[in-house]
């Protein structure tokens, strides 16, 4: 808790005296550490930052004589605590999962006997995981509020558009505003190439605007999602048409920041004649600044 400058073996006290080499005597590292040390650190009523019941102040919690320097270092009336076999340890933490919390908990109740150390980390479990027992292997949730994404995946003719043109390649990427841990807004340029049947394939460029609305909290590490949106759909050869999409899919999160996401949309653009349809189903990658 502090600088120990050589050649003394503890910290200086309060008034900036050293406390010197490591005494030779055991008796003497014992006066030096529990009293010299310990009293000259030891807060006062006037240093204390707690506030004290009437007829009380720092003394009342204050045990001089402890640890003792002989003999078992035990409180006044208060029961040593006794251990617990490793078999009640497990048995006790058996509900909290990760290998170190899980760990750490046996360890605490064998050594206390306090079986209660386990509902502890069950709880310390939940906190951290956002509802599971995770033994806090889960990343804390960012607080960025922008992120790039970009998924590929195949695009794929729906109604009298798959008349004439074969499942092809998508591709999307773009920029998302998070307004909160559970609304967004996507930016999004899209490209889908279908190949004709015939002759003549179509490109299709898609810049449109998407809201996105996560069903799950960032603690979570699977967020499923749904979205949807308005914007132009260009097509190659052809014009520009308004169009919209909806959909849903899955973010999974592999860090705070980094995830991998799958989603599926289905698009409407209105075309003359028949409004033309199609799906895109892809896979990609999320990061979060």
């Amino acid at each position: 808790m502090a600088a120990i400058t050589s050649p003394n073996w503890l910290s200086a006290l309060p008034d900036g005296t050293q406390m010197g080499p490591l005494p030779a005597s055991v008796s003497q590292r014992y006066t030096d550490l529990y009293h010299k040390f310990g009293d000259g650190w030891r807060i006062t009523d006037a240093t204390s930052l707690f506030d004290y019941a009437p007829g009380t102040s720092t003394s009342s919690f204050t045990v001089p004589t402890w640890p003792p320097q002989n003999g078992d270092c035990t409180l006044p009336r208060v029961t040593p605590a006794q251990p617990a076999s490793l078999e009640v340890a497990e048995r006790a933490c058996r509900p909290v999962k990760g290998n170190n919390a899980h760990s750490d908990c046996v360890f605490d109740v064998m050594v206390t006997g306090n079986t209660g150390f386990a509902t502890t980390y069950v709880a310390g479990g939940q906190v951290i995981a956002g509802g599971g027992t995770t033994g806090g292997t889960t990343n804390p949730p960012s607080t960025g509020k922008l992120a790039v994404f970009l998924d590929l995946g195949a695009g794929i003719p729906q109604g009298t558009f798959s008349n004439a043109f074969n499942t092809g390649f998508s591709f999307n990427a773009g920029l998302e505003y998070l307004f909160n841990s559970y609304a967004s807004i996507e930016g999004i340029f899209g490209y889908h190439h279908f190949p004709a049947k015939m002759s003549g394939n179509v490109d299709v460029y898609q810049f449109s605007t998407n809201a996105k609305i996560y069903l799950a909290t960032p603690q979570h590490q699977f967020r499923p999602f749904i979205n949807g949106g308005i914007g132009d759909y260009t097509f190659n050869p052809g014009g520009s048409k308004f169009g919209a999409n909806v959909g849903a899919g899955i973010l999974y999160q592999l860090t705070s920041r980094f995830g991998l996401q799958a989603s599926y949309n289905f698009h409407n653009v209105n075309t003359p004649v028949n409004a033309t349809r199609f799906s895109t189903l892809q896979g990609g990658i999320r990061f979060l600044f």
